[in-house]
């Protein structure tokens, strides 16, 4: 059986000749511009109803985002995107401690925002930024502490 191997720093992820798992599939076809362009407008769709209680339409326009952001990037070879930063990138994001980190925040900022609270809006955000400075430099070789 054929391997394939992707370096991100000193992390090395191998696929099988069958190539990424899904959840790896599903990362990389969402790091594809198009999808990340109608995943963030499906964002702001998604605070701004939540801003005014209304969890039904927050729900259905961040479901109806997504859809479209799969649909428009069906066709998108997960191995060419995982040559790009974008896809390295996304690589990155599923790391656990990277997620965990993004996801609470995500719940901090979603209830800053139910409750109109700029505390937790601030504090989510924060967790957020932080989780993104998780790991950059296995992205690239210049981002790399010296």
């Amino acid at each position: 059986m054929k391997s394939n191997s992707l370096n991100i720093g000193q992390t090395r992820i191998v696929t099988v000749e069958h190539g990424f798992s899904w959840l790896e599939k599903y990362a990389l076809k969402g790091s594809h511009p198009r999808a990340l362009f109608l995943d963030a407008l499906g964002i702001v769709w998604f605070f701004y109803f939540f801003w005014l209680q209304s969890w039904q339409m927050a729900l259905a326009s961040i479901i109806t985002a997504r859809l479209l952001a799969s649909s428009a990037v069906m066709q998108v070879s997960p191995q060419k995107m995982s040559e790009t930063i974008l896809g390295k990138i996304a690589l990155l994001h599923l790391q656990p401690a990277n997620f965990i980190i993004q996801f609470l925040g995500f719940i901090g900022l979603s209830y800053g925002v139910w409750l109109h609270s700029i505390e937790y809006i601030l504090l989510g955000v924060s967790a957020i930024l932080i989780g993104h400075l998780y790991g950059w430099e296995k992205v690239s070789s210049s981002l790399e502490n010296k």
